[in-house]
């Protein structure tokens, strides 16, 4: 009879990454609340990049008990159709946040709109590609990398939102 109680790996390991991940998020609160609190109106360019400023903070608990729950904690493997839902979170709201704003990505100089969601895609396909790592490799250098660029995105995409916006304002002459 085995009486050796060991926690479920994958939820240890999705409770470190979100522990982790917090002190990541504070540039991000306060560069998305400053541009939200600047926004001229519900539709403007600093409300797209507060909202996509803000979505980790939202979408990483949600990535944080998918990958709890699916993430391999055995020698066998395999690729899961389960794995597909480690991105519903930031697709859903990177969704959203295009349906809501798409007059900013169909007008004259929308390429701001367009940086900004191609760099919110970036941050929930690095989130992917962490669970397809250990169908690669067992353990290694390109998990750690994976993971500390995932940490390092919030903080990099709040720096680019923040000079988006201010390179495609319109200077005063």
């Amino acid at each position: 009879m085995n009486t050796d109680i060991r926690p479920d790996l994958g939820i240890v390991y999705a409770i470190e990454v979100y522990i982790l991940s917090v002190p990541f998020f504070i540039a991000p609160f306060i560069v998305g609340r400053r541009l939200l609190k600047e926004a001229a109106g519900p539709n403007s360019l600093k409300s797209l990049a507060g909202w996509l400023t803000l979505k980790p903070l939202v979408t990483t608990p949600l990535w944080a008990c998918a990958l709890g729950t699916f993430y391999p904690t055995n020698s066998q493997v395999q690729l899961e159709p389960a794995y597909i839902l480690s991105i519903l979170p930031g697709v859903g709201l990177s969704l959203l946040a295009f349906l809501l704003f798409q007059s900013l990505f169909f007008e004259e100089h929308s390429w701001p709109a367009w940086v900004l969601l191609g760099l919110d895609c970036l941050r929930w396909l690095n989130s992917f590609v962490m669970y397809l790592i250990p169908l690669w490799i067992s353990g290694g250098g390109l998990g750690c990398a994976c993971i500390a660029i995932g940490l390092g995105l919030p903080t990099v995409f709040a720096l680019v939102a923040q000079v988006v916006v201010t390179d495609s304002q319109p200077t005063a002459e």
